[in-house]
């Protein structure tokens, strides 16, 4: 018997006969007992519902790591316009990277930016005249490593105030970030871009009369790159007196003539001291050169004057870590107190510098 045919007129002997068993539809229609029982397990069973995805941070997340429609995400979390902008403005504040299209909103393309965009335009420092222009520089703070060096890093904030500075420029790594090489996670007491910048919150030194401006590094830049969460955001959101400049590099105009550069570069140590410093000064185009350039990353210091350029390795507070030390690389921990002699259209005339080092790095230090 067709399948068709015998299927229907099971159907009818269950609706004349209610109850009626396995055995008994089986004898009525010549077919065997496990032919009835497939057919029933089949027929009888409850259809799966499907659950639908409910809106958080994290499938909200996942569902715009590619270009997606504000439309697609109301239908695809049955929920309305409103809801889905104001999920997006949430984990957009703290801290994850969302690029949109300008279009309105229904129709406006969302997806997370996992790259780093350094900011183009300069950041205008209030500049009233003087003729003496102070700041310090610190760099290459890694908190959360388990070798870094707070208490020198407390000692740097604790001189600036003592000697009247209220302006700082940090270039770059303020945190030790994540998956940086095979092993990095053995080094880090501090997991995740939220518990790292709970603890800068937290333990960054702070004075009341000292802003510290900084930039991110490629360590900083891990969470971006992994999960599009920019920590510099995150820190800047909890602690107003660390303004964010954005990633790897900012400029900022002290005075009409004379601007300062912050570079956090990606390369590795050179053969030389001054080398990659050297370098990056040479590859510079003549109209596009700051004044002062201070350079994180290599966790070396060093003053040189290049193409007139002065030009800084800003040093790092984070002792040498079993990684360095296999590749042979030294830190020079310490810290910069500049101070510029400018003319009265800004123009720099002098630049005094002086390297607080620290020679015997504190262990377990956190």
């Amino acid at each position: 018997m067709k399948p068709q045919l015998w299927h229907a007129k099971l159907e009818q002997l269950r609706k004349d006969k209610p109850g009626i068993g396995r055995r008994a539809l089986a004898k009525q229609l010549s077919l065997s007992e496990d032919a009835i029982r497939r057919y029933l397990s089949y027929k009888d069973a409850k259809p799966l519902e499907k659950e639908l995805p409910k809106l958080t941070d994290a499938a909200l997340l996942e569902s715009i790591k590619k270009p997606v429609s504000v439309f697609e995400l109301v239908k695809k979390f049955r929920t309305d316009e409103r809801n889905i902008l104001d999920a997006l403005a949430a984990i957009k504040q703290a801290g994850f990277q969302i690029e949109a299209t300008l279009e309105d909103n229904l129709n406006k393309i969302v997806h997370l930016k996992t790259v780093a965009t350094p900011t183009a335009e300069p950041f205008v420092a209030p500049w009233e005249g003087e003729q003496i222009i102070r700041f310090g520089v610190v760099s290459d703070t890694h908190l959360c490593s388990k070798y870094q060096q707070l208490t020198f890093l407390r000692y740097a904030y604790d001189r600036f105030e003592a000697e009247g500075i209220s302006q700082v420029y940090h270039a770059g790594d303020i945190t030790d970030g994540s998956g940086m090489r095979r092993g990095h996670e053995y080094e880090v007491f501090c997991h995740g871009a939220d518990a790292q910048a709970r603890y800068v919150k937290e333990n960054y030194p702070f004075k009341t009369n000292i802003r510290t401006d900084f930039i991110t590094g490629n360590h900083d830049l891990a969470f971006l790159v992994s999960a599009g969460h920019d920590v510099g955001k995150s820190i800047y959101n909890l602690r107003e007196d660390l303004r964010y400049l954005g990633p790897e590099l900012a400029k900022i105009q002290l005075t009409p003539n004379c601007q300062l550069e912050l570079w956090h570069g990606r390369d590795g140590s050179a053969y030389a001291k001054s080398y990659a410093l050297q370098k990056y000064v040479e590859a510079m185009s003549g109209g596009d050169k700051p004044n002062i350039l201070f350079a994180g990353h290599r966790h070396k210091q060093l003053y040189t004057f290049y193409r007139n350029v002065h030009s800084f390795e800003a040093g790092c507070l984070q002792a040498q870590t079993p990684f360095m030390r296999g590749k042979k690389l030294a830190a020079d921990v310490g810290f910069w107190m500049i101070e510029l002699g400018v003319a009265t259209d800004g123009t720099i005339q002098r630049v005094k510098s002086e390297f607080f080092p620290q020679y015997v790095s504190v262990k377990e230090d956190y």
